[in-house]
């Protein structure tokens, strides 16, 4: 499942090519497009300049907060591991199943969408969850303040073979998440692919160790719990899933973002039923349909829009 090795055909630096399975996080940032064509040219005078900098903020702040946003995520999912999932172990299996929850997260960024990868085996060839989980712990954490932020992102997880090399991630996982992303999402949400449910069911076969296996097993139970099924039959991020409510309750403003997240899409659907496109309407009718959806998991205020998280 993993292989390191030297390669000057594939690279003529030192770095170590890593051949190995990787989750992989593909988000694109909506609506850049449209806010870069107000980019004005070079600036000749102060006024353009103004211009220019407001345009900035906009287009790449905004891009650059969410990447910095969503590698804080990831690392703040590693306290989101329950601790009954290690505390009846002992401290040398506690030791091993430490490997099998630490891991790191590389991210590339090309325009307006961001890569993030995390190799599913470690350096002992232990097959991990954890990259997977903390992945969508974060995915469900940045959905929610983006669109609270009002900056829509559309997205799709994967799992799937591929090679790292001078930390950047190229592969069939990656090319699997560009199509989820591109030809099937359609509206803001972040798909999840079959094969990411099918690792999580096989995961009572990750270690050999009985123990390090129970508690695997029970943070592959906990990853299912931010995944849910579409309308349209769709495995998706579920963001607002209970969860997701139980994560954002540890943070100060989760609540607020919540709702500011709800309002936005509110005022959205409606926009697009009264001004059209019909395809947008569309879309956003679908997305307002999964939050109603989970009003039930939140005490969400009908009138309290919040403000922007990406302010």
């Amino acid at each position: 499942m993993v292989a390191r090795r030297k390669d000057s055909s594939l690279s003529q630096s030192e770095d170590t090519t890593y051949l190995a399975y990787y989750v992989v996080c593909l988000i694109d940032v909506l609506g850049q497009k449209q806010k870069l064509a107000a980019w004005p040219e070079l600036p000749v005078s102060e006024g353009d300049m103004s211009k220019l900098m407001g345009s900035m903020k906009e287009t790449l702040g905004t891009v650059v907060t969410l990447r910095e946003m969503f590698l804080s995520f990831f690392q703040e999912a590693a306290k989101c591991i329950n601790p009954d999932l290690v505390s009846a172990l002992s401290e040398q299996d506690r030791e091993r199943y430490e490997r099998f929850a630490d891991c790191n997260v590389g991210v590339q960024w090309f325009s307006d969408t961001f890569v993030f990868f995390s190799a599913i085996p470690n350096q002992y060839g232990d097959i991990r969850v954890g990259p997977l989980y903390r992945i969508l712990i974060a995915a469900c954490m940045a959905m929610v303040v983006s669109l609270a932020g009002k900056v829509p992102l559309r997205g799709a997880i994967t799992i799937g073979p591929g090679v790292e090399i001078d930390q950047t991630f190229y592969g069939p996982a990656l090319s699997e998440a560009y199509h989820l992303e591109s030809e099937v999402a359609k509206h803001p949400r972040i798909l999840v692919s079959d094969e990411v449910l099918a690792f999580l069911r096989g995961a009572q076969h990750f270690s050999k160790d009985s123990k390090v296996s129970a508690a695997t097993q029970r943070l592959a139970a906990a990853s299912h719990g931010y995944i849910c099924q579409d309308v349209d039959g769709c495995w998706m991020v579920d963001f607002l899933g209970e969860s997701a409510r139980e994560l954002f309750t540890k943070h100060e403003k989760g609540y607020e973002a919540a709702r500011a997240a709800r309002s936005f899409v509110q005022a959205e659907a409606e926009r697009f039923r009264e001004t059209g496109p019909s395809k947008l309407a569309l879309r956003y009718h679908l997305v307002q349909q999964y939050v109603e959806s989970r009003l039930d998991n939140w005490d969400l205020e009908e009138d309290q829009a919040g403000a922007s998280a990406l302010d």
